[in-house]
């Protein structure tokens, strides 16, 4: 199947103004990766600084996963719900010796999403008479009908709504909204330590601890949403360490096993976790998941585990981020017209751009220099973060080498004037309702 027939499938069958763009940009059709590397139907090879938003951690095709995967298979791939194997077992035990406090309860599923709703019917079982959720604005928590309740993103959420009784959704960093949220006492509280999506946004210092505190007093469950800053990417094992604090649930995902295998995981303090038995009598099977567990998923996030651990990843990300955002940085004020900044921390970074269709048409031009950069995916931040989410084994030259496109790309659009940027970002608003040819020389003009 060659690309031309590839784009008339998703124009028929998937996303037509997606599709549109893909054979505008002649986007690539990935074949195979390795390491920092994606190569297409063409054989033409990419840096990939998008890492799926955080999936690929270790690189892709890690042999030494790839290897302990392939043995598991062989052995052992997947077993009944209530089955117990070896497999799960190592990894429960090198998880937990890396998280603090009690945080040791593994309840294994396939999605972050998934692990959300886990930590939702835990939070709803250990508080029964409270049903308040207390989550911030601009959040992102997944896209199952109750993940979607307390993702504090209007345009995904509001469709679908009433969902929760009562969501209170704060500003991000802000203890005082917070603390007025919780008032006596909320079922939860759902955070990201760094907000993710299309902000990129890290809070003030100290601010999980005293949303720690809060919870602590008033008895709501804490519930710490690491799926994309889980496993080394800003330069801790995992973003709430910054803070020095435990969290009552960790939901991990997206790294967990370095890309090969869908899986993710809500761990739960052993104090909550047994309150909660003994408040409700609660059959765990409540809130344990049917999809999550499975010998091949354990065995291949242990070994990723064991690379992150063995090659020293967390720190490298701690060393090498701050890099990456200085070279972000230099080319975002090099650009003023375009660029706005580069938040972030460790190697979860990016580069804070005009509008969205600016940030459309930054990828585009990063894609023709071969580097591929994570949008968004936020139609509605009006300033939004398109996302530099290298894996953890990315050298200083490879840095180099995205600045570089990044620059290029940036010289390439300033020539734009600053209005028609204003006018296709207002264009791009309606583009399901625009006709093709229209839409088709909008993004030539950006291409």
């Amino acid at each position: 199947m060659n690309h031309e027939q590839i784009s008339r499938i998703y124009d028929a069958h998937y996303n037509p103004t997606l599709a549109l763009l893909f054979d505008m940009a002649k986007c690539p059709v990935e074949s195979r990766s390795h390491g920092t590397r994606v190569y297409d139907d063409r054989g033409q090879e990419f840096l990939d600084f998008a890492c799926g938003y955080g999936v690929f951690s270790i690189g892709h095709t890690n042999p030494r996963v790839q290897a302990v995967m392939l043995r598991q298979l062989d052995k052992l791939a997947t077993a009944p719900q209530l089955a117990i194997h070896e497999a799960a077992a190592e990894l429960s035990t090198k998880l937990g010796k890396l998280l603090p406090g009690d945080l040791k309860r593994l309840f294994l599923c396939g999605s972050g999403s998934e692990a959300v709703e886990i930590a939702l019917r835990i939070a709803s079982l250990r508080n029964p008479k409270r049903t308040r959720f207390v989550a911030v604005h601009h959040g992102f928590h997944g896209k199952t009908v109750g993940a979607m309740g307390v993702t504090g993103q209007d345009y995904l959420r509001k469709p679908f709504e009433p969902i929760w009784a009562d969501v209170r959704f704060v500003p991000y960093g802000d203890v005082g909204a917070m603390k007025e949220a919780i008032g006596d006492g909320a079922a939860a509280v759902l955070l990201e330590p760094v907000l993710g999506g299309g902000f990129i946004t890290t809070p003030p210092r100290g601010y999980l601890a005293e949303v720690r505190e809060m919870c602590s007093r008033t008895g709501t469950v804490f519930v710490c949403d690491e799926v994309q800053t889980g496993f080394g990417r800003t330069g801790k094992m995992f973003a709430f360490q910054h803070d020095d604090i435990v969290p009552d649930v960790l939901i991990l995902s997206k790294g967990f096993t370095g890309g090969h295998v869908s899986m993710a995981a809500a761990v739960v303090r052993d104090s909550i976790a047994n309150e909660v038995a003994e408040l409700s009598a609660a059959d765990p099977l409540l809130y344990m998941s049917d999809t999550g567990g499975s010998p091949l998923a354990c065995a291949v996030a242990s070994e990723a585990l064991s690379v992150i651990l063995d090659e020293g990843l967390v720190q490298r990300a701690a060393e090498i981020g701050p890099y990456l955002q200085q070279r972000l940085a230099q080319a975002s004020r090099a650009y003023p017209k375009l660029g706005l900044g580069a938040p972030g921390i460790g190697l979860m970074t990016g580069i804070q751009l005009r509008n969205n269709m600016v940030e459309n048409a930054v990828w585009l031009q990063m894609l023709k220099r071969r580097v591929v950069t994570g949008l968004s995916t936020n139609p509605m931040t009006p300033r939004p973060v398109m996302r530099f989410f290298p894996p953890l084994i990315v050298t200083r030259e490879e840095i180099d080498r995205a600045g570089d496109a990044l620059d290029d790309s940036l010289k390439e659009l300033d020539r734009v004037p600053g209005l028609a940027l204003d006018l296709a970002n207002q264009a791009a608003k309606v583009q399901f309702h625009l006709p093709k040819p229209l839409l088709r020389g909008i993004l030539k003009s950006l291409s």
